[in-house]
This record gives structure tokens, C-alpha cells and sequence, in this order.
């Protein structure tokens, strides 16, 4: 369950979101993933299995007005994937 702590955003506009998990399950297809909220370009971090990911190498963020962001390899069935960012 993802954690949501209110205005943590240095302007205190940002809600920062902890552990949240995208909509679509790893399969070994998929590379666009679809988070709950829009979040604030630049703040995303995204985490795989026990790796954090790096933004440019590993995934971009493809819009996060939508939410989106794209992995530049496609997890695996049973990988976890999860997000910390500040929601818009």
C-alpha cells in the first residue's frame, strides 16, 4: 500500500507518494506503465526488484501529466516494480 504525505513539496503544493505500484503487472511485454496520478516531472523514482532505476538510462518519464512513464526493458512476470514521486 503506497504511502501519501501531504505537502511535502518544497512550495508545500506537492503531495509526496511513496511505494506506489503502476496499474499494469510485469509480464515481459510491457514497458508503459500507468500510475494512479499525474505526478511533477522530475521527481519520479522508479524501483525494480531490489534496484533503483535510473531516469534516462532505465525508464523515461513519457507523460506525467498522465501518469506514464516507459521502461527500456520490459520486467518480468512476477517482478515488482514501484514508484515514489510528488502527485500534481
Amino acid at each position: 500500500m503506497p504511502i501519501r504525505i501531504e505537502n511535502m513539496g518544497a512550495s508545500g503544493t506537492s503531495d509526496a507518494v511513496v511505494g506506489e505500484t503502476p496499474a499494469e503487472a510485469p509480464n515481459g511485454v510491457i514497458v508503459l506503465f500507468t500510475l494512479p496520478d499525474a505526478y511533477v516531472a522530475g521527481t519520479l523514482k522508479v524501483y525494480r526488484d531490489q534496484l533503483t532505476l535510473q531516469p534516462a538510462v532505465d525508464f523515461e518519464e513519457t507523460s506525467p501529466d498522465d501518469g506514464t512513464f516507459t521502461v527500456t526493458s520490459a520486467p518480468e512476470t512476477g517482478e515488482a516494480i514501484w514508484c515514489d514521486y510528488s502527485k500534481q
